[in-house]
């Protein structure tokens, strides 16, 4: 079972000191409105006409519209990828991130601790970016899973933000996530995005390296569980980078 907080893009927010997650850039005039950002995460989403047949078809299979299924299913045939094109490869060009790219991987990470696995994807997003002046946003897309013996609760979140050069770095703490603290039955999964605006000195980008990274965050969250959540854990989300497109031009 899988849960979207606010639909399938999930609830948006921006992680930063002095704004909740569910306030895009708070304090910021640098970026739009959060519905926007949230409208732009589910349109990149969908960009891939594979993804969206494959999305398509779970809504279908779901909603017992079997007809439709059917119909969609024979639409992942015709437009399934090329043999041998992984859907992480497809993920990465959502992304922007070319298959030569050393740093393909770097959007990404991949934790289980207490048998709570968490799994993170960043991408770029254009529209509420300003390379010129050294300011970008990134989103990220979370899926937080419950593997382990009992339920769970998410009942807050720690971050480490950092921004390149490396020495910057930005500690954020919150209770919840996206203004929830969700409830994670055996077996099932808690999905939501948001995003992290970073502004990144000119000196940095005049000699930004081959990996293209301007930043990175990593962090925990806390969880309980038991009768009456009188046990607490920690669950660690790896370290996953911001990574700029090849084409985008500084």
């Amino acid at each position: 079972h899988v849960s979207h907080p606010q639909g399938e893009g999930g609830a948006v927010g921006g992680d930063r000191a002095g704004g909740a997650e569910d306030e895009v850039a708070a304090e910021s005039e640098q970026f739009k409105e959060a519905a926007e950002l949230r409208d732009t995460i589910k349109t990149m989403r969908r960009q891939d006409p594979f993804v969206k047949a494959e999305e398509d078809l779970a809504a279908a299979v779901e909603e017992e519209r079997y007809e439709d299924a059917q119909r969609l299913q024979e639409a992942l045939k015709s437009i399934a990828p090329p043999p041998g094109v992984k859907r992480e490869e497809r993920l990465n060009s959502l992304a922007g991130i070319t298959p030569s790219d050393s740093a393909a991987k770097l959007p990404t990470s991949d934790a289980t601790t207490n048998g709570v696995r968490v799994e993170v994807r960043s991408f770029y997003i254009p529209e509420q970016s300003s390379p010129p002046d050294g300011r970008f946003l990134f989103g990220y897309n979370i899926s937080i899973t419950n593997n382990g013996d009992a339920p769970c609760q998410v009942v807050s979140r720690h971050w480490l933000i950092k921004t390149e050069p490396s020495e910057r770095i930005e500690e954020v703490s919150g209770t919840g996530i996206v203004g929830r603290q969700p409830v994670l039955e055996k077996g099932e999964t808690f999905q939501y995005a948001s995003a992290c605006p970073l502004s990144v000195p000119r000196s940095y980008l005049d000699e930004l390296p081959p990996t293209r990274v301007v930043g990175s965050m990593e962090g925990s969250y806390s969880l309980v569980s038991g009768a009456v959540g009188q046990d607490r854990f920690r669950v660690v989300v790896d370290e996953f980078c911001f990574v700029l497109p090849d084409d985008v031009e500084l």
